[in-house]
């Protein structure tokens, strides 16, 4: 078994991806959420990150890494629509896509903070 079989069975998750169109309507431009990729095999894997600043507090954020395929062509500033574990969480694209030849991974950020 290769390095990107290994990789894939991790995939425990599905994404739905969604990209935004401009379109006109009534001589306005808006933007319209278009779904591009539906049930994308991928695996979700968080990082709590503590930092330090020069103030006596210190701050604690989370990296999200979304994990799949990497022929997968998935645009930066997409949604991503992640079910995993039984919970599906939104997360909007925060960067470019890391391209391997196993597995590409992206940095998400939360649609909503807490």
């Amino acid at each position: 078994m290769n390095h990107r079989a290994v990789l894939e069975r991790t995939y425990i998750g599905t994404a739905k991806v969604y990209i935004y169109e401009k379109i006109k309507e009534n001589g306005i431009t808006k933007s319209k959420e278009k779904l591009l990729i539906e049930n994308l095999k991928c695996r979700i894997d968080y990082d709590t990150i503590t930092g330090t600043e020069q103030s006596n507090l210190g701050h604690t954020y989370q990296q999200i890494t979304l994990f799949c395929d990497p022929d997968v062509i998935i645009p930066a500033n997409s949604k991503i629509e992640v079910s995993q574990l039984g919970i599906t969480e939104v997360y909007k694209n925060s960067g470019k896509p890391a391209r391997y030849t196993t597995h590409q991974e992206i940095i998400l950020s939360q649609t909503e903070l807490a």
